[in-house]
C-alpha cells in the first residue's frame, strides 16, 4: 500500500470507527466532512490518545489500536479505488537504510 493510501486508511479508519464523527460515507462510498464536527472531534481524539500516553496505559493502547487500527470495508473500497493515482514522492531513507542494512527493503 502506497505511504498516501496508508494515511487516508488511518485517517478514514478513525472517522469510519466513530471516533471522528465529522467524516462520514454516503451511499456511493464518497467520504464527507461536517467541517462544523472537526474541531471538536480533533480535540477529543488527541485528548484521548494523550491521556492514554500519561498515564502509560498499555491495555487501553491496545484496546484502541484493535479499534482504530482496522482498515473497514468502506475504506478499502476506497482506497481500491485510488491504486491508479500516482505517489508523487517515494521517499528513499538514505541513512536508515546505512545503518541498519537488513532493513533496506521496508523503507
Amino acid at each position: 500500500m502506497a505511504s498516501r493510501q496508508r494515511t487516508w486508511a488511518l485517517v478514514l479508519a478513525a472517522g469510519d470507527g466513530t471516533r471522528l464523527a465529522s467524516l462520514t460515507t454516503d451511499a456511493n462510498g464518497r467520504f464527507a466532512v461536517d467541517y462544523s464536527k472537526v474541531k471538536q472531534a480533533v480535540r477529543d481524539l488527541t485528548h484521548e490518545l494523550l491521556t492514554i500516553e500519561a498515564r502509560g496505559d498499555y491495555h487501553a493502547a491496545q484496546q484502541m489500536l484493535e479499534t482504530l487500527g482496522v482498515i473497514r470495508p468502506s475504506v478499502q473500497k476506497a482506497l481500491d479505488r485510488m491504486t491508479h493515482i500516482p505517489v508523487d514522492i517515494e521517499p528513499k531513507f538514505v541513512t536508515a537504510n546505512r545503518l541498519v542494512p537488513s532493513t533496506a527493503n521496508q523503507f
